[in-house]
């Protein structure tokens, strides 16, 4: 059983609030909804975001954006471009279809319930 976390950026949604506007966590693994707070704000799917970012470190044994030069640029990729890291073209088409819906745009983009029916689980 294998289990991956870090939790020294997480963050807590309380109540009834399912968004927050709070700047948090490792940028190679933000989702672009994190990068533009406070202006959109966002809500649990930038998590979805985030194991699609996992899957490919676990599958490659590099971060994503591991490419891009520096923090900078890393932040006007994610926040002006919105562009999701490059999907590996070695993994199975299963592999494929999982981290595309991962990185689907917010509105798009299936819940955690969902991706547990996903053929790559």
């Amino acid at each position: 059983e294998i289990k991956i976390a870090d939790f020294g950026t997480s963050k807590r949604l309380a109540g009834l609030h399912l968004c927050t506007e709070d700047n948090v966590g490792t940028l190679q693994y933000m989702c672009p909804d994190v990068v533009l707070v406070p202006a959109t704000g966002y809500g649990p799917g930038v998590d979805i975001w985030s194991v699609g970012c996992t899957v490919i470190e676990m599958a490659t044994g590099k971060r994503p954006f591991h490419n891009v030069v520096n923090q900078y640029a890393l932040l006007l990729k994610l926040g002006n471009d919105k562009q999701p890291p490059d999907i590996p073209s070695e993994l199975s088409d299963a592999a494929k279809d999982f981290l595309a819906k991962c990185f689907e745009p917010t509105e798009k983009r299936p819940s955690a319930k969902d991706l547990l029916n996903h053929p790559f689980l």
